[in-house]
Parts: structure tokens; sequence; C-alpha cells
């Protein structure tokens, strides 16, 4: 258009103006003529309007019957309870269910968002997450969150070796996959503790991946009895049940001397050392911030190391209920093990390949998430931050 613009005299384009051009862009004569003709505004202004020469093909086709605008009206006064469904929603606003379908799969007007029940919290638990987030506040810089190098977050996890609803892309000649369980009871799990921190470049250069270690409740036995799955004598797993005594002794007998071997000795040993943080949650199995027998066991091994809780309710402010565990679960649902002994395998290989990057990640995520907290007043309304 700009091109006939230049050439046009008067208005008017010279004779044998739209063979050229056609020829030159290689279209129909007819195409320049039109294009042409459809333009009388930049005619009239000798410049371009974009508004004349853009492609027509979003003007295509029949006029739309409902104004997406008075749409969104209507379905914003439509409670919540009355559109949950296609069917619902269309019965509601007098709209039909082909159109809303049509709208929710190719427009972005109206969108399906999934809400999952949260924990109802009180006043004091909401000023407990409040205390939790400006706690972990740099008293040197207003505004900003501690690297929070010191702490290590420790919390259980069932994994399970299959989950019923599993969804399958098939080909049209595929039969439906079947599978078969005397009763979801019946699917094997196991329940793990993990312990992880964050990330790090140490200063002789070493880097510290920040994954203390993951531990099964339970342990190997050989099999009594024949089966028609296995005979006698072969290994299985014997899960136990997570109460304070296997607390404790997993706590003292895993987590505190793996600290000691992995984690930065300027954080456990030294003069200047920094004060390690064992964060956990209000669980019944967990033993309390001041056992004596846990701080017994410190000054024994000449380490200073402290229990903290969390705010009751505040799953989303440990790093394994916030993004560790489902990301585990996830890189799990892959292997597919067969046995409980083969999960227990699976999960500490995925653990030990897990990225550190990754695993960083969360611990930012986790500060926005604090920020989020501060400024919800603590309640518990607040969207997990995406922060590209």
């Amino acid at each position: 258009m700009g091109m006939m613009l230049g050439i046009a005299v008067n208005g008017e384009l010279p004779h044998g103006a739209q063979t050229n051009l056609s020829k030159k862009f290689r279209v129909a004569p007819r195409t320049v003529a039109r294009l042409w003709k459809g333009c009388p505004q930049s005619r009239a202004q000798g410049m371009v309007v974009l508004k004349e020469v853009l492609s027509k093909k979003n003007n295509r086709g029949s006029k739309l019957k409902w104004d997406r605008q008075e749409l969104t009206e209507l379905v914003k006064a439509t409670p919540l309870a009355n559109r949950m469904t296609e069917r619902d929603l269309s019965a509601e606003i007098e709209v039909p269910k082909s159109t809303v379908h049509t709208i929710l799969a190719n427009e972005p007007t109206l969108r399906r968002k999934k809400v999952y029940l949260k924990p109802t919290l009180n006043e004091e638990q909401m000023v407990a997450r409040l205390d939790y987030c400006l706690d972990h506040e740099d008293r040197n810089s207003p505004g900003f969150f501690v690297d929070m190098m010191n702490r290590v977050h420790v919390d259980e996890k069932w994994f399970h070796m299959m989950r019923d609803g599993n969804c399958y892309i098939l080909t049209e000649e595929e039969p439906d996959p079947e599978h078969f369980c005397r009763h979801k009871s019946y699917i094997g799990k196991v329940m793990f503790l993990s312990a992880v921190a964050r990330p790090r470049f140490l200063p002789d250069g070493t880097y510290f991946d920040g994954k203390i270690g993951i531990w099964p409740f339970g342990r190997i036995k050989l099999a009594i009895n024949n089966s028609c799955n296995r005979p006698a004598g072969t290994p299985e797993w014997e899960s136990f049940t997570c109460n304070s005594d296997v607390y404790w002794q997993c706590l003292i007998s895993y987590v505190l001397p793996t600290i000691i071997d992995k984690f930065p000795s300027m954080y456990v040993f030294g003069e200047g050392r920094r004060e390690v943080i064992i964060q956990q949650d209000g669980a019944g199995s967990h033993i309390r911030e001041n056992d004596a027998e846990f701080k017994e066991a410190c000054e024994e091994l000449g380490v200073s190391v402290r229990l903290m809780t969390q705010p009751a309710q505040s799953p989303d402010l440990n790093i394994n209920d916030l993004a560790f565990f489902a990301s585990l679960a996830s890189l799990m649902k892959q292997r597919k093990p067969k046995t409980e002994l083969q999960l227990v395998e699976f999960v500490q290989e995925e653990f030990a390949r897990y990225s550190p990057t990754v695993l960083n990640k969360m611990w930012l995520t986790h500060m926005a998430v604090m920020n989020e907290i501060l400024k919800c007043d603590g309640n518990d309304a607040h969207k997990l931050p995406h922060l590209n």
C-alpha cells in the first residue's frame, strides 16, 4: 500500500501500475485493485492507515451472535455454585451449551479453574504465620529475607507404587488399558523422611547440593512362606509406623549424623559457626523443640543444632510440601516400580540425581510465598507466585 501511495498522482494510480505491482509481489492484479479500492482513508490522507491494510481474515465468516462483553457480565453476575459445569452455566445465562464450550476452548473470555480446599486459619494461626515471615526478614536489608543457608527442612511423605485414575494417550485402534486391584488399600506404598537445605557454593570452591538425605521408614525382611507371587526367602519390604519413637530414632541416627557429614563445617563446627535449624511441622509423632534427649545428643556430638516447629496449617512454609515432594513424585511416576523394595530404590535414586538448581528455585519460591503471606495479613488466600 505504501508503494502505491508513493507512485499515485492526484490520488490515482498511473496506467499499468497495478499490473507491474502484481508482477513484483507475485499476486493477482485483482488483489492489488481490491487493496487500492478498499483503502479510501489511506488515499485521502496520502499515508498508510494500518487498520485498513491489515489482513481481513479475522473478519471472515458470520458475525458473532453473542456479544462477548455482555456475556462476560452475565457470567460475573451468576453465582459460583451455578457455574461449575458448562451445562449449569448455559442454563443460567440462557446461552447454548455449544457456545459456552466453544468460548472455553478457543477464547480467553472464559476459563476453567480447579479450586482445592484450604485449611481454615484462626487469628492465632495467622499471627504465627506473620511472625514466621517477619522472623526471616533481613534486618540489614529491609524488604528482603535472610538467605536461609542454615535451615534444614524435614517432612514425611507417602510414595505409592501406582495411583487410581492414570491418564494415557492411545491410538484409535488400541483397547482401553485395564488395572485391577483388590482394594486401594492394597496398593504398595512406603513413607519417607526427607531433609533438604539450600544449595550453595562454598568458599573453598566446592558446591553443596542441599540434599541432606531421604530415608524410608521400614526394613528389608525375608519372606517366610511361599506364595503365588514369590518363593520363601525372597527379600521384601516391611514398613514401620511413624510414631514419636521411630521419628526420634531416625532424627538421631540418620538426619543429625548426615548434617554433620554433609553440611558445610562453618555452620556446624568452629568459633564463628551459625546455628543449624531443623524445621519440622507440628505432627503428633514429632518431638518437641525442647526435647532433652535431642539436645543431649547434639551436645555429645559437639554441634550447634536445634529444632523449630513451623506454624500450624502451613505446609506452604516447608520446602518439601511446597514443591519438592510433588516434583519427586512426578519423577517417580515414570519409573513404575513393581514392588515396595523397588519403590525404595527408585525414590533414593531420583533423590540423588535431583537437580540442585531446581531445588534452589524452590527456596526462592518459598521466599516469594512468605512475601504473599505478609500481603494477605497471614491468611491462606494467596496464589502460588510464578517468578519466571
